[in-house]
């Protein structure tokens, strides 16, 4: 009899054993899980926090390139406007010579060729050799409005990149260039109003 109430006890001990390590090893997973889960936390984070800063990044450049158009357009428009006067300057210490041109009358009087100011920007890239290619995917969608019109690039540099501008057109007022490139959009082709740039494709 005292050697099953003795078994009995042995059995009770064993079981109260395998509980409590039951009970600790499942402790142990617990935490093991919320450290890991803490540590998910921490890099969902920090990732999120990169992609805000690459969205900031990226509306910089936007911005910086917006910037870098307006800026070229209002030197073109300086530069015009330089030349305009510099011209007027020399016509009027010439009167005489002026006075010649317009009163003879078997001189056939030829119109003042105005100055080209503001283009349509097509595309960009930092590959020149993939201008023509662009260029030549492009032709095919172009309205018949643009089909003899000039094409011309632009290189420039931002942040020590090279990069080349596929341009279309030659306006000499904004609104002109605008017109366009609403016309362009609407047969599907994206492009924005640049400044004039002579060099041909």
């Amino acid at each position: 009899m005292q050697s099953i109430k003795w078994h009995l006890i042995m059995l009770s001990f064993v079981a109260l054993s395998g509980c409590q390590a039951t009970a600790s090893k499942s402790q142990l997973d617990s935490l093991q899980m919320k450290k890991q889960l803490s540590l998910l936390e921490q890099q969902v984070s920090t990732l999120q926090q990169e992609v805000e800063q690459l969205r900031a990044l990226k509306q910089q450049v936007a911005r910086f390139e917006q910037v870098q158009e307006d800026l070229d357009v209002i030197a073109m428009q300086l530069s015009s406007s330089l030349a305009k006067q510099k011209d007027a300057e020399l016509l009027a210490k010439q009167p005489e010579q002026l006075i010649e041109r317009t009163t003879k009358p078997t001189e056939k009087q030829e119109p003042p060729v105005e100055m080209a100011e503001f283009a349509i920007q097509l595309a960009s890239t930092t590959e020149y050799a993939k201008l023509r290619q662009t260029y030549e995917q492009l032709k095919d969608k172009l309205p018949q409005d643009f089909a003899t019109s000039e094409v011309n690039i632009e290189q420039i540099d931002i942040q020590n990149t090279k990069y080349y501008r596929l341009k279309l057109g030659a306006f000499t007022d904004k609104a002109s260039a605008y017109k366009g490139c609403q016309q362009l959009k609407r047969a599907g082709l994206s492009c924005l109003v640049s400044h004039y740039t002579s060099h041909r494709l």
